[in-house]
């Protein structure tokens, strides 16, 4: 049966938190690599790395136990870096009480990154499975390097094990909401604020104005869709009708369809102004991320774990999340995926981040077992 070295466990977190792996800290996030890259290959682990340099981010690592496989039995999927500034390890370093450990970036997702490596070296089914674990450096703002090398992975996979934390409260994830954002800039027309009524002008700010409340009509409540504008910037002095004005604005969606509706009614907007003396654009295309939604696939999935759960005296309990993770890419190119798998915390971003100590064994034996039964049914 596998065992978890539990005290090389935390000796390791505690290293990877005590780095700081900013998405834009690429020295930092390749520290983070160079950990997992030097430790899977010494565990007998083919490494292929991919350079991040050139949109001046981290490098990316995949990970095979077999790298001639054309499927994977078990994609595992976990991320190096973090929210945090540089210098945000010194100032407040990993800590535990013997209940939570603390520190930047333990939950959000060092914790499950670091279970990956753990679970697959100690793996004793590990030979009759097919397996790819990735590690990615720029979750954090979307993954727009590493998606690509995620999506061509997540189509060869059968299953897919997104490492994010469990909920404090041990809820696991099988859907969360998608995001569209975009940026729109106002053009008007100067002019001197003491002669508005007599001389030609067009606020921009207003206009801006304007379409922020447009915007936030077109939220959801019952098909939980919410509209978020935050960021704004215009006008230059208090004597001048402003000619620019600037927003970025976010919405979350459950339901894929609500993607569509909401870029067509911003499509509207964007056509016809309030004031058609000020020009609306877009500031490049919107930003996109598809929900998560559980595939037939996933939901039959689901009882099986629960089965699995249960054997080993735990159950496994699934919630719908807000927030978003690579699991939103992965789960439109596989026919099983299961996020949120890590060890349990919370307040992720936050300066009292934690990971529940107690979960981390709870983790090992669960995703032991899960790949486990898949290695049985083969």
């Amino acid at each position: 049966m596998s065992k978890l070295n539990f005290h090389e466990y935390m000796r390791e977190l505690e290293e990877l938190v005590n780095i700081d792996s900013g998405t834009n800290d690429s020295e930092g996030v390749n520290r983070i690599a160079d950990f997992f890259e030097s430790r899977f290959r010494a565990a007998k682990f083919y490494i292929e790395r991919f350079s991040g340099a050139g949109m001046r981010l981290g490098d990316c690592l995949v990970i095979t136990n077999k790298p001639d496989a054309a499927r994977y039995d078990a994609l595992l999927v976990g991320h190096m870096d973090t929210v945090f500034p540089k210098g945000t390890a010194a100032a407040r370093p990993f800590c535990s009480d013997g209940i939570n450990a603390y520190g930047p970036g333990v939950a959000d997702m060092k914790n499950g990154t670091l279970m990956i490596y753990h679970t697959l070296k100690e793996l004793e089914a590990l030979d009759r499975l097919s397996t790819c674990a990735i590690l990615n450096p720029d979750e954090e703002v979307g993954s727009a390097f590493s998606t690509p090398i995620i999506v061509e992975r997540a189509k060869r996979a059968d299953h897919a094990y997104i490492m994010e934390s469990a909920s404090a409260s041990g809820a696991h994830c099988i859907q969360r909401k998608g995001r569209t954002s975009l940026s729109l800039r106002f053009t008007g027309i100067a002019a001197h604020s003491g002669y508005v009524f007599e001389t030609p002008g067009a606020s921009a700010v207003t206009e801006l104005a304007r379409c922020v409340l447009a915007l936030n009509e077109l939220a959801d409540l019952q098909k939980g869709t919410s509209v978020n504008v935050g960021v704004v910037q215009g006008g230059t002095a208090l004597n001048i009708v402003p000619e620019h004005a600037f927003l970025q604005v976010e919405f979350r969606m459950w339901e894929a369809g609500e993607r569509h509706r909401i870029e067509q009614a911003v499509s509207e907007l964007i056509s016809h102004p309030f004031n058609p003396d000020v020009r609306v654009e877009m500031v490049d295309p919107p930003r996109r991320k598809p929900p998560m939604e559980p595939s037939p696939g996933t939901l039959a999935y689901l009882e099986r774990v629960r089965r699995i759960a249960d054997e080993i005296g735990q159950s496994f309990e699934v919630k719908p999340r807000g927030g978003l993770s690579d699991a939103n890419h992965i789960a439109e190119h596989t026919s099983v995926c299961v996020d949120g798998l890590g060890p349990r915390g919370d307040l992720d971003h936050g300066l009292d981040e934690y990971t529940i100590l107690s979960s981390v064994e709870e983790c090992f034996a669960l995703m032991s077992a899960l790949l486990t039964d898949l290695a049985g049914r083969k």
